[in-house]
């Protein structure tokens, strides 16, 4: 689910950042009604993306098995419906606001770092942003939040996609016991990225790198390994057969 929201800059972004860490975590408000509560998905999250000319807030969750995309929608709904009609305690908002203040501070814990938010934030036009976002989401209220809620989640300004798996057939590749549902996202993520990657040469060296780092007893003691080293196989094999 997507919704237009400001250009990178534009007041109304910090509290939408606030907003969308007020959903986001195991503590947020997303994970707590629908994978704790309602039991509808197996993972949720939100978030801002503030670009140059335009932005979008999205919101993405995986159906859990035995429900419907159109009960995680409604879901997903309703909780933004709370944020517009009630304002967030100040507990859970002040929580937030010290999560910004804590990973600022790691933001600046070495050089590469800061050029890589010093690169990204001149890119999208302001540079002195590095500077100058911390006291901004400080700033931030609680009546801010509710104003943005009210303001840009509207239905005239949303758009919604559904992606539905076949049924049948053996499980896709990746789908390992003792993975968790926030790494089955990750692990999708990747899946989608190595179907873009073409070279076959770049994808070994990534493997083989992964299976150096890891050691001999990664296959046994980690899932993810497992599974990470499956879908590199599996792409590579592709590739050498000529399927894109």
């Amino acid at each position: 689910m997507m919704w237009h929201t400001p250009a990178f800059g534009h007041k109304d972004n910090y509290p939408l950042q606030v907003l969308a860490q007020i959903l986001n975590g195991r503590t947020g408000r997303l994970y707590k009604g629908l994978v704790l509560g309602s039991k509808v998905a197996s993972s949720v999250q939100a978030g801002l993306g503030a670009r140059k000319w335009a932005g979008g807030f999205g919101v993405d969750g995986e159906v859990k098995d035995g429900r419907t995309p159109a009960e995680l929608e409604q879901g997903i709904l309703a909780e933004l419906e709370k944020l517009k009609q009630d304002e967030v305690p100040a507990e859970e908002l002040q929580k937030v606001k010290n999560n910004f203040a804590a990973s600022e501070y790691r933001r600046l814990s070495g050089s590469m770092a800061i050029l890589s938010q010093l690169i990204r934030t001149d890119g999208l036009g302001h540079w002195e942003e590095i500077n100058e976002a911390g006291p901004k989401l400080q700033a931030v209220t609680a009546a801010d939040v509710k104003r943005v809620a009210n303001t840009y989640f509207t239905k005239e300004n949303r758009a919604v996609a559904t992606y539905l798996r076949k049924g049948g057939g053996s499980k896709p590749a990746g789908e390992f016991p003792g993975v968790t549902a926030e790494q089955q996202v990750f692990v999708n993520r990747m899946r989608a990225a190595l179907q873009a990657e073409t070279d076959v040469a770049k994808i070994k060296k990534s493997l083989a790198d992964m299976i150096a780092k890891a050691g001999p007893d990664a296959e046994k003691s980690n899932p993810m390994f497992k599974l990470q080293r499956a879908l590199l196989e599996q792409r590579v094999a592709e590739l050498e057969k000529g399927t894109k």
